[in-house]
């Protein structure tokens, strides 16, 4: 049955019910063992050139500048065993056996209270076990770093219902309908 339009939903309950897995709550260990990896990724990219890309494409960058700092990161499998780059969550990070699934964003400083979407999942293919999920968000100033971050633990966190109804280009711009 499909949500409705503006309806409200707790994420650990959506993915519960779509994937059978639990969203797990974030603890003080696994957030003491993510900060290091954090406050590294921080100083890594702002010791190199700043990010050249789109305001809103920094996140995906960081995702790669977090990455680089540990092993322990990596893309994310789909039940298949195949990786899918798009789509949520943007990494998997192991913690003492514990499975946690990190979304990356940049924010721009003092934006935090703003009401611009900043998180949205529309698939759950590469969520394959019981899970940690946060957001790791890097303040910036002109994509410059400012060395605050935020590590939220998604499991009670309310999501909106946004219906959306797409087509691709392919479907919009058929042979077909060329002039």
């Amino acid at each position: 049955m499909m949500a409705a339009h503006k309806e409200k939903t707790k994420l650990s309950a959506l993915i519960e019910s779509t994937t059978g897995y639990k969203v797990l709550p974030l603890t003080s260990a696994i957030r003491a063992d993510l900060e290091p990896f954090v406050k590294q990724a921080i100083v890594d990219y702002n010791a190199g050139p700043k990010y050249p890309g789109r305001p809103n494409e920094f996140g995906n960058h960081m995702e790669s500048v977090l990455q680089a700092t540990s092993t322990r990161f990596e893309k994310p499998r789909k039940a298949d065993g195949k990786k899918q780059s798009t789509g949520y969550p943007d990494l998997m990070f192991s913690s003492n056996g514990t499975r946690v699934y990190p979304e990356i964003k940049c924010l721009a400083e003092g934006s935090d209270a703003s009401d611009m979407r900043s998180f949205y999942l529309s698939s759950f293919d590469k969520i394959t076990g019981d899970a940690v999920h946060v957001v790791i968000g890097f303040e910036h100033n002109d994509k410059v770093l400012t060395g605050r971050y935020h590590i939220v633990d998604m499991v009670d966190k309310i999501l909106t219902v946004k219906v959306e109804y797409a087509c691709s280009n392919r479907e919009l711009y058929e042979q077909k309908n060329a002039n």
